[in-house]
C-alpha cells in the first residue's frame, strides 16, 4: 500500500520496510498514487504580442493579474467565482517558438507530489522550489512525448506590477 498524504515514505506504511516496487506496480495498474492534482492552474504561453494576446484573452473571460520583465510577461485569470485558471502569456524571443511552454497542475502538496513522482520514476527539471515573482511553489517535469509539465501550489502573493 502507497502510503497517505500525512505519512513519509517508506514509514507506516503497513509493511517492514516500506513500500515495495510490487506496492508501486500495483499502485500505477490500479491508478493509485499520491500526487493529489487539485485542476488545471495555468497555460504557459509564448505569445508574438503580448497586448494583442491580453485583448484576446480578455474576451474568454480572462482578468490581468499583474506583469513582470517591463511587461513582457503578462498573468491572467479567471475571476467567475467557479474554480480559476489562469494563462501566462509571454512575449517569445526572436526564432523562439510560439505557443504553449508547460501546463501547470495545482496539488495539494508539491513537495509530497514531487517525492511520489520521483520514486514512480519521474525525472524532474526542477526540484521543487519557491518562485518569489508567481508566489508559488513548484517542480517542472516532462511526459513521455516531451511536453514540459508542472507541479505548483500558490504559497504567498505574487510580486506582479499593475497592467496597464
Amino acid at each position: 500500500m502507497i502510503p497517505g498524504p500525512s505519512e513519509e515514505y517508506g514509514q507506516g506504511v503497513g509493511r517492514p520496510g516500506g513500500v515495495t516496487i510490487g506496492d508501486a506496480a500495483h499502485s500505477i495498474c490500479e491508478g493509485v498514487t499520491n500526487v493529489r492534482i487539485i485542476k488545471l492552474e495555468h497555460l504557459d504561453l509564448f505569445v508574438a504580442d503580448v497586448g494583442r494576446s491580453v485583448d484576446f484573452y480578455r474576451k474568454l473571460g480572462f482578468v490581468p493579474d499583474g506583469t513582470n520583465d517591463n511587461g513582457d510577461a503578462v498573468y491572467m485569470s479567471t475571476h467567475h467565482g467557479g474554480p480559476s485558471l489562469g494563462v501566462e502569456l509571454h512575449k517569445a524571443k526572436p526564432g523562439q517558438q510560439l505557443g504553449i511552454d508547460h501546463l501547470s497542475f495545482e496539488v495539494e502538496d508539491v513537495d509530497l507530489a514531487f517525492r511520489e513522482a520521483k520514486y514512480l520514476g519521474i525525472r524532474f527539471e526542477i526540484d521543487p522550489r519557491t518562485g518569489t515573482r508567481s508566489g508559488r511553489r513548484i517542480a517542472n517535469f516532462r511526459d513521455p512525448d516531451g511536453v514540459l509539465l508542472q507541479f505548483s501550489r500558490k504559497v504567498s502573493r505574487a510580486e506582479y506590477e499593475d497592467w496597464k
